[in-house]
């Protein structure tokens, strides 16, 4: 990769024991790995420490809901906007 980093080489036509065995590794790990995972990943990703009361993110990272609409349509200079403190929903 350092020396033929725009891949001008073709190495599997160089080496073909080794590319060889770097697919059979793939098709092992897919058989073994990727068969198992679920075709989509809902879980949720906590952010944030139980010690702190507030957690940012940047937007680009949140996913907006309802009402709440980001100020511009590029993701990386925008901010959310409609929406209201968690602090009013808890009773």
């Amino acid at each position: 990769m350092e020396n033929d980093p725009e891949k001008h080489h073709n190495i599997p036509e160089q080496k073909p024991k080794i590319a060889e065995k770097l697919e059979d590794v793939v098709e092992k790990w897919e058989i073994e790995v990727v068969s198992e995972l679920p075709k989509e990943d809902d879980r949720l990703s906590p952010i944030g420490h139980a010690n702190f009361k507030h957690t940012q993110i940047p937007t680009r990272d949140g996913v907006n809901h309802g009402n709440i609409g980001r100020s511009n349509r590029f993701p990386n200079s925008s901010y959310f906007m409609n929406w209201t403190s968690i602090d009013d929903k808890i009773t």
